[in-house]
């Protein structure tokens, strides 16, 4: 995996900052463009790129079954790995 620098964007959920990308694929290039999906690493909010690369909510209703399967296991994957505070 390949994970990129990308322009700042502050999680709309949790207002964590997010500045880099990593693919859940590892054959994939790791630079996001528009309407590409994205999960906050911090809180696990599902997420879109917006114009300027700024995120968004993400319209789950959007997103064909597939991917919100992909979307679950990534979700349960980072809420099981955030530290207990």
């Amino acid at each position: 995996m390949s994970t990129s620098l990308i322009k700042p964007s502050t999680c709309p959920k949790c207002g964590h900052n997010l500045d880099a990308a990593t693919p859940m694929d590892a054959d994939v290039i790791a630079t996001p463009s528009v309407g590409d999906i994205s999960v906050c690493y911090k809180c696990a909010a599902l997420l879109e790129f917006g114009p300027g690369l700024i995120l968004h909510d993400l319209d789950v209703s959007t997103v064909d079954s597939a991917i919100q399967q992909q979307l679950a296991h990534a979700v349960t994957f980072i809420r099981l790995n955030q530290p207990m505070v």
